[in-house]
């Protein structure tokens, strides 16, 4: 992403104060997120940099788009004198035009709902839900009074977002989100993380969901959703299409363990082909590598197999 840097200078108490800070530039194909996340930033950044006059607010503000968003900015502000209160009215028109399709009680079910993938760790994780907390108020059709999730449902979502069995361990240890706030459920879930770290596998159908989880929460509504951290509930947008992914990847996955057969529903069986590799001319349940053969014997000496192997392909 491009930044630009900017550098003011202030007097205080007759010393000179250089302060330089980076604001991002726009994104021509930008997403929900990055738009919403830019002008938290920029918002943030002009008060720091003193850039408390409209023309100011609007000559840096154009600065920092391009593409199809510096033409929209463009034609809204067509005849628009350049005041502080006109530049927030037509930052919020701006965000409305780009946004007309995210909705504010959608992303509010979606967070309702999310789960944290097992690879995050949940101090990573409560960051990520504190910060699309703040970006709710942003959502062009989120409430004047007090958008956002109050304290007690974040920590209602965040111990929903856990594994159930350390949901369980919280239970147990005789905690609430009554009696517990989130820095100490942080706290808590930390030493779990720790205690019961996620270990993925290659060859393990979890960790293919796990990976689809990360994905989901990454990707989702035109990347609202978006923080790199991807698998929800919902069945919308790209969760959906996430999901068919993560089916075609499961399947894949049995599809080898099942020698290539086309039925990826069943697990293979004792009169099919054997999928051994270099094994051909006998089935599965022929073959001496399966332990489940009923002419199998036990200490079966490995030149008798060799000769089967080279004979007939039997394993």
């Amino acid at each position: 992403m491009t930044k630009i840097k900017h550098t003011v200078s202030k007097v205080e108490n007759q010393t000179t104060e250089k302060i330089t800070t980076e604001i991002p530039k726009l994104s021509e194909d930008a997403g929900a997120h990055e738009l919403l996340m830019f002008i938290r930033t920029f918002k943030r950044q002009a008060d720091v940099l003193g850039w408390t006059a409209g023309p100011k607010l609007f000559e840096k503000f154009e600065l920092h788009l391009s593409g199809q968003h510096l033409d929209s900015w463009l034609v809204l502000n067509e005849g628009v004198t350049c005041t502080v209160q006109n530049f927030k009215t037509q930052v919020n028109l701006f965000k409305a035009d780009i946004l007309s399709e995210e909705d504010y009680y959608d992303q509010m079910d979606f967070l309702r709902n999310i789960k944290k993938p097992r690879e995050m760790n949940p101090g990573k994780f409560l960051l990520y839900l504190k910060m699309q907390n703040k970006l709710l108020a942003e959502l062009p059709s989120a409430p004047a009074d007090n958008p956002g999730f109050s304290d007690m449902e974040l920590r209602r979502i965040f111990l929903q977002a856990m594994p159930k069995h350390w949901q369980e361990k919280f239970a147990d240890a005789d905690k609430t989100i009554r009696d517990t706030d989130l820095k100490q459920m942080r706290s808590y879930f930390d030493r779990q993380c720790v205690k019961d770290p996620f270990i993925k596998r290659r060859t393990d159908d979890s960790s293919s969901h796990t990976s689809a989880t990360q994905g989901n929460y990454r990707n989702t509504s035109n990347n609202f959703r978006n923080n790199g951290q991807q698998n929800n509930q919902r069945n919308h947008g790209n969760v959906s299409r996430n999901r068919n992914g993560t089916g075609n990847t499961n399947n894949n996955s049995r599809h080898r363990r099942n020698g290539g057969s086309n039925n990826t529903n069943r697990r293979i069986q004792a009169n099919d082909q054997c999928p051994l590799p270099g094994h051909h001319g006998h089935t599965w349940g022929e073959c001496f590598q399966n332990a489940n053969n009923p002419n199998r014997r036990n200490g079966q000496s490995s030149g008798q197999q060799q000769q089967q192997g080279q004979g007939q392909g039997q394993g």
